[in-house]
């Protein structure tokens, strides 16, 4: 994964993690709905600057991993999983949307966008 951001503790011990993928994270609210879940940290794929602020002022740390990245995985599986299901009667093609941003870091620039827009994979 690339274009990861942290806020809060890198040092706390984490027993309970918040999964909030995708366009989740821009819930003001979110970081008291993880509180009341326990959690130490929450994994986000978006997140509004706001709503960081609040996660850290609950004593709650933040990974923000990126929308595409926290729920394309997701998408891989399921269709991997439907296409089982259908079997021969339907066919079943992900279609990559692709990262829209491009990442810069330690040095580097990644890209985990699509190739070409409208590119598909069809599962075999």
């Amino acid at each position: 994964m690339s274009g990861i951001d942290i806020a809060g503790d890198l040092d706390r011990k984490v027993s309970r993690v918040a999964l909030m993928v995708g366009g989740f994270g821009v819930r003001l609210w979110l970081s008291e709905f993880a509180r009341q879940a326990g959690a130490d940290v929450m994994l986000v794929g978006e997140m509004l600057d706001y709503t960081a602020r609040a996660a850290r002022e609950a004593d709650i740390a933040v990974i923000k991993a990126s929308h595409y990245a926290t729920e394309n995985p997701a998408v891989i599986h399921f269709a991997e999983h439907l296409r089982t299901l259908v079997k021969d009667e339907l066919e079943v093609i992900y279609l990559p949307s692709g990262d829209s941003w491009e990442h810069f870091g330690g040095g580097e620039r990644t890209s985990a966008r699509a190739e070409s827009s409208g590119c598909n994979t069809r599962l075999s």
